[in-house]
């Protein structure tokens, strides 16, 4: 294969890989912002009040077993980010789902 072919697939990988969909960035506080803005922007106003409420309570209900635990404060909010971290909406979705599923039982 030649080097034209070769650098024509590498190209056209690289930017199939960068048109999926928006994902949780937890690396920092501007970052959370920015890529739950575009997480929701397709969302309607009703789906995109539901899925903030939901993600605030997987942060709550962490914080809240962490208390219980005897965790210190900062460790609640790390485990939730770094369990959401790369994950789309739908992803975190299915996460809040199972939570809430195991909170039933």
């Amino acid at each position: 294969m030649g080097i034209s072919k070769r650098l024509a697939i590498f190209l056209l990988a690289a930017v199939l890989a960068g048109c999926g969909e928006p994902t949780y960035d937890t690396s920092s506080e501007v970052a959370m912002t920015r890529s739950m803005e575009e997480m929701t922007a397709d969302m309607s106003a009703e789906e995109r009040k539901s899925f903030k409420r939901d993600l605030a309570g997987l942060y709550i209900v962490v914080g809240l077993a962490a208390a219980s635990e005897g965790s210190d404060a900062g460790s609640p909010k790390t485990k939730v980010n770094e369990r959401l971290d790369g994950k789309n909406a739908e992803e975190i979705r299915a996460l809040v789902d199972d939570l809430k599923a195991k909170m039933r039982n």
